[in-house]
């Protein structure tokens, strides 16, 4: 048997079977996880796209209701934008470091 290391929880497991291809998830539970996650991830930065581009294309002086000018939404957003891009490049990476991924 073959030790791996899972992609989502980081648990050591055996590879099960010594043909077909190499398991990335100890579980089928790991897997649907990491499948949730990667799509809320997504589904967040399109949420945050879009409210970038309606604050850049839509000009306003007035502050929002936390008090933040227009170009302080912008930067909050980008920040946002950011990091999320960046957890959803992490997920991504895992795969990319496993060739039979």
């Amino acid at each position: 048997m073959e030790n791996l290391t899972c992609l989502y929880c980081s648990k050591p497991f055996e590879r099960p079977v010594k043909t077909g291809r190499i398991p990335d998830y100890c579980s089928p539970g790991c897997r649907r996880l990491r499948e949730f996650k990667v799509r809320a991830i997504k589904t967040r930065l399109q949420q945050l796209w879009d409210r970038f581009s309606r604050l850049k294309h839509n000009p306003s002086p007035f502050k929002d209701t936390n008090g933040r000018t227009q170009n302080q939404q912008i930067g909050d957003l980008e920040r946002e934008i950011r990091d999320s891009e960046a957890a959803a490049a992490k997920l991504l990476s895992d795969l990319d470091t496993n060739p039979e991924a």
